[in-house]
């Protein structure tokens, strides 16, 4: 973040760094690409439009702020955003020559709120599930914590475990998985259909989150903050190419955000930008043995106005036993 600029969700990247993003390079190497869903990499109410939501980069576009709501209007009938996005994937999957070489950058708005507009196709087969909760969601845990982190957006006003946790708790566990269920249905019809174009021995998928969610771990939610809950997230690589013995294998390797980039590059064979600072992880999901780095460090600046409460501002440092926060 130091290194890029990018502080907040008002600044975008400039002109020359988005020429130096994989997408970018995908594309001048020959690739269709296309981004749908979210991309909150600048506010395009705060300067530059066409860096905000650069759809001129790509071929195809369906990119959208982060405070887009799930209830879309398209055609004079209302649809949910979710299943929009998936029909246009598909249709781009159709639309791209069956020899040209494609990036799809699917970016699903789920769980992420505002949680008014579901999908009336979906039924929510979690709405009275009994969900176990965190082993550390207790009022004695939370209790526990700083006194700065109870009264922050992770925690509640005035720092006060309240009456109702569990009732609020359940809700929104109960939300999430119903949102989080749609992606996978999206999923498995984009899955599907790549298959159906017989481009799925050919085609690498990642799947993987933006940040992970506290969600009722040590009495918090939200994220933000450097603790596991928060900065754990699923990153699965699926290259039809491994040889059967390194497929479906995990990997304990500590992997960041930052290395996606590089390591998308280097298993296509596209030279990967001298200022990308992320390690390729090629070699790991072929099962070679090759030296990985041992720590790394974490930073957090953003922080909310009033009337929100503050997020903690926070830098640190992971390694492979201890971690230090400050």
């Amino acid at each position: 973040m130091r290194r890029h600029g990018v502080e907040d969700f008002k600044r975008p990247l400039t002109a020359a760094q988005l020429e130096r993003t994989y997408p970018v390079l995908l594309r001048k190497a020959g690739y269709r690409t296309a981004l749908l869903g979210k991309y909150a990499i600048g506010n395009p109410n705060f300067g530059k439009r066409e860096l905000a939501l650069p759809k001129e980069q790509f071929d195809y576009w369906y990119g959208f702020p982060q405070s887009i709501d799930f209830r879309q209007e398209i055609d004079g009938k209302v649809r949910h955003l979710t299943p929009v996005m998936t029909e246009k994937a598909i249709s781009f999957l159709r639309s791209t020559p069956a020899d040209q070489p494609f990036l799809l950058a699917l970016h699903f708005k789920e769980p992420h709120g505002p949680f008014n507009y579901f999908d009336p196709d979906r039924p929510n087969r979690f709405q009275n599930a009994a969900i176990p909760a965190p082993a550390t969601f207790s009022q004695a845990d939370f209790e526990d914590e700083p006194a700065f982190l109870r009264n922050s957006l992770n925690g509640y006003k005035d720092g006060q475990w309240p009456a109702d946790a569990k009732k609020e708790w359940l809700e929104d566990v109960r939300t999430c998985y119903h949102l989080v269920e749609g992606i996978d249905d999206a999923v498995g019809k984009v899955m599907a259909a790549l298959r159906e174009l017989k481009r799925d021995k050919d085609t690498i998928v990642i799947f993987t989150s933006d940040n992970g969610a506290f969600r009722g771990a040590r009495g918090f939610s939200g994220k933000w903050i450097m603790y596991e809950e928060s900065i754990r997230v699923p990153l699965i690589i699926c290259d039809p190419r491994m040889p059967a013995k390194v497929q479906g294998s995990v990997c304990k390797e500590m992997a960041l955000n930052i290395d996606l980039a590089p390591t998308m590059l280097r298993m296509v064979g596209v030279a990967v930008d001298p200022g990308m600072q992320g390690m390729d992880l090629s070699p790991i999901v072929a099962g070679q043995k090759t030296a990985t780095r041992q720590d790394w460090f974490y930073e957090h600046t953003y922080n909310t106005d009033p009337p929100r409460l503050p997020i903690a501002r926070s830098e640190g440092v992971r390694g492979t036993r201890w971690k230090y926060i400050r």
